[in-house]
């Protein structure tokens, strides 16, 4: 199998070649995440330190608020599937030959991406409560599951198999190899997302000195969006990187029994 470093060269390559996901990135990731973030700070508890953060708590908490507030969550975390989808349709040829990565356009991405958001939501939903349950009992076993129906999503799109199914479907070809997908997935998460999160805490700092230097607190809401920005790049190439993980145990010979 290549090494980590290869597939997510191989990622990046193929976010390179792939322009439409530019528009999915702005409008599909980078835009509900930015919202999120704020929704998140101006409905968020009053924190002591108010200075530094002086929009959080400015919706107080309320029924009527939280009516108003749940329902964006939703739309902004369905917007964020509708990307999921689009991005893995548009790396879905990646699955079947390596000569078929045709380019196409965000019209056709967001078009295509429709059909598989209910599909997507309600199938890591369905994990999730599997999850729990194993949890429930013992967190090994949890943590066995979490990691073999990892790429339930991939299989929902590029197999257009969902629900049960698809996470059947995972677990049967990361079955035998659970630990070695573990840390390639593990690496990606470090390699991708550990910048980002470092980025945006250095971000987060310097944004918090000016504001205590008497310049305008509403920088704040620009780290905010940055943040999100940093977020939103790692999680498009941890996705592409893990379609290339997925098409290489495509490859293997299936292992009925994990040594």
């Amino acid at each position: 199998m290549p090494s980590v470093f290869a597939l997510a060269g191989s990622a990046w390559n193929f976010y390179r070649k792939q322009p439409a996901l530019n528009g999915v990135l702005v409008w599909m990731l980078i835009f509900p995440s930015s919202l999120m973030n704020i929704l998140s700070r101006v409905f968020g508890p009053v924190k002591p330190d108010a200075i530094l953060a002086p929009f959080e708590g400015s919706i107080p908490f309320s029924p009527q608020s939280l009516l108003l507030v749940l329902p964006a969550y939703l739309i902004l975390a369905v917007i964020t599937i509708w990307g999921v989808a689009a991005i893995l349709i548009s790396a879905k040829r990646t699955l079947e030959t390596r000569a078929g990565r045709s380019r196409t356009s965000f019209k056709t991405l967001r078009r295509e991406a429709v059909p598989f958001i209910l599909p997507l939501l309600l199938t890591g939903v369905l994990r999730s409560c599997f999850t729990l349950l194993w949890g429930l009992l013992l967190i090994v076993p949890s943590m066995v599951y979490a990691i073999r129906t990892s790429f339930y999503n991939i299989v929902v799109v590029g197999e257009h198999t969902a629900y049960r199914a698809a996470l059947r479907r995972s677990k049967d070809m990361v079955r035998g190899r659970t630990w070695r997908v573990f840390f390639y997935l593990l690496a990606f998460a470090i390699f991708f997302f550990g910048p980002a999160a470092l980025l945006s805490t250095l971000l987060s700092i310097v944004v918090n000195t000016v504001i205590l230097s008497g310049m305008s607190t509403g920088l704040i809401f620009l780290a905010d969006v940055i943040g999100a920005v940093f977020m939103s790049f790692a999680t498009i190439l941890f996705l592409l990187a893990s379609v290339e993980l997925y098409a290489e145990l495509k490859k293997m010979k299936p292992i009925q029994v994990d040594l």
